[in-house]
């Protein structure tokens, strides 16, 4: 699996630290609509997006550059 074709949520470690580090906070403050919707944002703004659920589960983590 390589960055290009994959969910990146399935491979943070190979993601540069920055956006590891957003990853990680956005894990610990927990999934709901309000959060994926903030975290969306910083990551857009880092060059990367995701999509998620009606219930805020977050999924297809790509790169946007």
């Amino acid at each position: 699996m390589t960055k290009e074709n994959s969910d990146l949520f399935e491979i943070i470690e190979m993601l540069p630290l920055d956006i590891q580090n957003v990853l990680s906070q956005f894990e610990r403050e927990g999934y709901d609509y309000q959060t994926c919707s903030k975290y969306l944002s910083i990551l857009e703004s880092k060059g990367y997006t995701f999509e998620y659920s009606l219930d805020s589960t977050p999924f297809n983590l790509t790169e946007t550059k």
